[in-house]
């Protein structure tokens, strides 16, 4: 229909219906969009876990099927569009994984849906890398036997050819030039964000942490990758030191052993990814800006996690994995230069 429709147009853009990241004026067919979003998913309370138990014995129908192989043009358009569809996908994939959908017989209805689900989405986050849709894919993948990275390797390799035009269309229409250095930005942001967000579980913020996010930031240009620490840099001391002040003391308080585990974890493979890239220099001007002795804080910890675990209950040996993995980093000296005693060292 919206091919036809531009058939019969004119203008750059042969889509009427769903133009290509239409600008900030709704797209005419956002009111379709959501109609669409509701045959995805009909439940459109918060209350997942309600929502499950009406779900338990569904099934996955060919108009729910179509809807779905329709997210990569509505995640296209962008907008109000891409928004209200990638809600839609987020809650089917919460709702089938509360109803135990990851974890049914593969011939089961339960488990039938929940792999056909996962394959659509998977599938359009392939085709599309929208950041809105990433909650949708993590909670998918968050379930399998390794957490995800085998899903997220797979999707990572991606040609990030489609991501690329539409960033360009996007500064063309705001009389921007050129394209970033970083295709990825946006959603390694928003897996940043999947991965500190205490309302989601512990293993999709692993997944978005530890599978996702570390990929992501690898391609990023070193500066941003310096910005980017530096303004994250106390929150990261704070996961692998929560006495680091009063107020990381209360916070880790407040949350469960899983969840300071899962922060830990997601700490320290952040902080492998930062330690292989930049050098010494460079974390001294771009977290050692935000945290007093830094690289002390983060080697010392590491170091305790290694030796005496036990004294940190909150952590488990697959946090320590993480933090052996980022203190050999900084050791290898980062992403150039030979390091020096990562316990004296400090910018």
């Amino acid at each position: 229909l919206d091919a036809a429709c531009g058939a019969l147009g004119s203008g750059p853009d042969p889509r009427v219906i769903f133009p290509t990241q239409g600008g900030p004026t709704p797209a005419p067919g956002a009111v379709l969009a959501e109609a669409i979003g509701y045959i995805i998913c009909s439940h459109d309370s918060d209350d997942i876990g309600h929502a499950a138990g009406a779900a338990v014995g569904g099934e996955i129908g060919p108009a729910q099927r179509e809807a779905l192989t329709l997210l990569p043009l509505l995640l296209d358009a962008g907008g109000t569009t891409a928004v209200a569809v990638a809600a839609a996908a987020t809650r089917l994939a919460r709702l089938l994984r509360a109803a135990g959908g990851a974890r049914a017989p593969k011939g089961s209805p339960e488990g039938a849906a929940y792999a056909t689900v996962r394959g659509l989405l998977l599938s359009a986050f392939g085709k599309t890398r929208a950041p809105s849709l990433l909650a949708a894919v993590v909670t998918v993948i968050a379930d399998d036997s390794d957490g995800g990275d085998a899903a997220a390797a797979i999707l990572h390799q991606q040609p990030h050819q489609q991501q690329q035009q539409q960033q360009q269309q996007q500064q063309v229409a705001a009389g921007e030039s050129g394209v970033s250095e970083w295709p990825d930005a946006v959603l390694a942001e928003a897996a940043w964000s999947i991965a500190t967000d205490p309302t989601y579980t512990p293993s999709e913020r692993i997944t978005a942490g530890t599978a996702i996010f570390p990929s992501l930031i690898m391609e990023a240009p070193l500066q941003v990758v310096s910005e980017f620490f530096a303004s994250r840099a106390p929150a990261i001391i704070a996961a692998i030191d929560p006495c680091s002040s009063a107020a990381a003391a209360t916070a880790a308080a407040a949350v469960s052993p899983e969840a300071a585990v899962a922060s830990a974890r997601i700490a320290y493979s952040a902080l492998f990814a930062m330690y292989s890239l930049l050098d010494k220099a460079g974390v001294a001007t771009g977290p050692g800006t935000s945290v007093e002795k830094f690289n002390a804080i983060v080697s010392r910890h590491a170091v305790n996690e290694l030796d005496d675990p036990p004294a940190t209950p909150a952590l488990s040996s697959v946090a320590a994995t993480q933090a052996a993995r980022a203190l050999a980093a900084w050791e290898n000296g980062g992403g150039g230069g030979a390091a020096d005693d990562p316990m004296e060292v400090d910018g």
